[in-house]
């Protein structure tokens, strides 16, 4: 018995790689949302007094974020990019901004 193939060969044939700067972005990123994750735990597990140190932190995990946002921006616009990764590292760095974002007025 005779098997069909379907779609004939699978051959791509690209100059495409993967973006340095989408994967340093998602780094950059999840970092942030892990540093947030572990801020917010600590301040819990303490009843909310950690002092200015662990705020100024914070502070510094949301530039974090920023400059996350940005690379992924700058990953999105490079040619000739596979762009999954840097489309993913666009959307994790908008997730952290957003969340160290509702952090700060939740905290005012």
């Amino acid at each position: 018995m005779r098997h069909r193939r379907r779609g004939g060969h699978n051959y791509k044939f690209t100059e495409k790689t993967h973006s340095v700067r989408g994967v340093f972005a998602i780094i950059l990123a999840l970092l942030s949302i892990i540093a947030c994750a572990w801020f917010i735990f600590y301040s819990f597990d303490n009843g909310g007094n950690v002092g200015i140190y662990l705020g100024s932190a914070g502070f510094g995990g949301f530039f974090v974020a920023v400059l996350s946002f940005a690379v992924a921006v700058s990953s999105v616009r490079e040619p000739d990019k596979f762009r999954t990764l840097p489309y993913a590292s666009l959307g994790v760095s908008i997730v952290s901004v957003f969340i160290w974002i509702a952090l700060y007025l939740g905290g005012i």
